[in-house]
């Protein structure tokens, strides 16, 4: 397998990223020697102590494990999903797509909770192995990694908790999912500005971020394929 990847940190329709790869910690920007995403199970094993990542990230990991007043309880809270600002139009997903310079078709393998340091919020790493490539420069086989804001984890008898989040769709290991890139160096070891991820279900395209994404009938994979065929 593959390991040319790339993430993306997506506050719904907006994002910005860094170098990552799925076997291996998400890194801040091209500085390799700094950890950004710090996940739940390493916190609750105390692995992190260890870890490479800045002061900053690390005074504020230390604040919520010896200070916080939310402590781990047996109920799940609620986290209110929230729209992207700024995004106020209504487009269909064609459009949504159409100017991306990476479009990918791949099924998630894993999900994992955690803390962005670049974000300074919680977050959860998706990770998507690569099935098809509809445009742009990567292979089938290759790996991607989605970070997005929002949500909660425990650790250390502690609940990280952030109180919206704008996870959509859902995710889930073995969910297959389309991907749109946008960036200006497509293909390139850095993340793209911007991207959109949108659930497959069977042949049904299930709009991201609805209704920001929305489609007047339900948008079939293989009417897009068709659609982005004659530019192969």
């Amino acid at each position: 397998m593959t390991t040319r990847v790339i993430a993306f940190f997506a506050l719904a329709l907006a994002a910005n990223g860094s170098h990552a790869s799925p076997q291996e910690p998400i890194h801040l920007g091209p500085n390799l020697a700094t950890r950004d995403f710090v996940s739940g199970e390493e916190i609750a094993s105390g692995k992190w102590e260890a870890l490479p990542i800045d002061e900053g990230c690390r005074e504020t990991i230390l604040f919520y494990l010896r200070h916080s007043s939310a402590h781990s309880s047996a109920s799940e809270p609620v986290v209110p999903r929230v729209a992207p600002e700024g995004r106020a139009e209504t487009i269909s997903t064609l459009q949504a797509i159409e100017p991306a310079s990476e479009i990918l078709v791949g099924t998630i393998v894993q999900v994992a909770p955690g803390y962005s340091c670049h974000r300074s919020t919680i977050a959860r790493r998706i990770d998507i192995e690569i099935e098809e490539v509809l445009r742009g420069t990567y292979s089938v086989g290759e790996q991607i990694s989605v970070v997005e804001l929002g949500g909660w984890f425990d650790a250390g008898g502690v609940r990280f908790l952030r109180a919206e989040s704008s996870f959509y769709p859902a995710a889930a290991v073995g969910d297959r999912m389309l991907v749109a890139g946008f960036g200006r160096f497509p293909g390139a070891l850095t993340a793209f500005p911007e991207l959109i991820r949108f659930r497959l279900r069977g042949d049904v395209v299930e709009p991201a971020g609805a209704p920001i994404v929305a489609d007047r009938e339900p948008q079939s994979m293989a009417r897009l394929r068709t659609l982005l065929e004659p530019e192969k």
